[in-house]
């Protein structure tokens, strides 16, 4: 199990988009901490799917979300999108801001 506990810790930071089918198979591992990384190195490495200008655009788009600032966030969100449409987590989280926002 501490074999699976570290392959997804470092899945999650030096991870890519061949990495997601190993990491969701994670999700379903007979440990708990084992789901739990799995989950949080899906996260980051969904996060890291865009493009370099996209990623600019979306990273600034978090620290505003985080800052509760929606509408500014949603403008980088959609900045990211605009600049790499397969970047699916900066759709994600813009839907999450429009939620948000009610």
């Amino acid at each position: 199990m501490n074999v699976r506990r570290v392959c997804a810790l470092i899945l999650g930071l030096v991870g890519d988009a061949t990495t997601v089918e190993p990491l969701a198979q994670a999700l379903h591992d007979e440990g708990s901490r084992v789901n739990e990384l799995g989950q949080d190195a899906l996260w980051s490495v969904w996060f890291r799917l865009g493009t370099r200008a996209a990623a600019r655009s979306f990273c600034e788009g978090m620290n505003l979300l985080g800052q509760n600032k929606l509408q500014a966030a949603i403008l980088n969100f959609r900045q990211a999108i605009a600049a790499d449409q397969n970047f699916a987590e900066a759709a994600n989280q813009c839907a999450i801001a429009h939620f948000l926002l009610g």
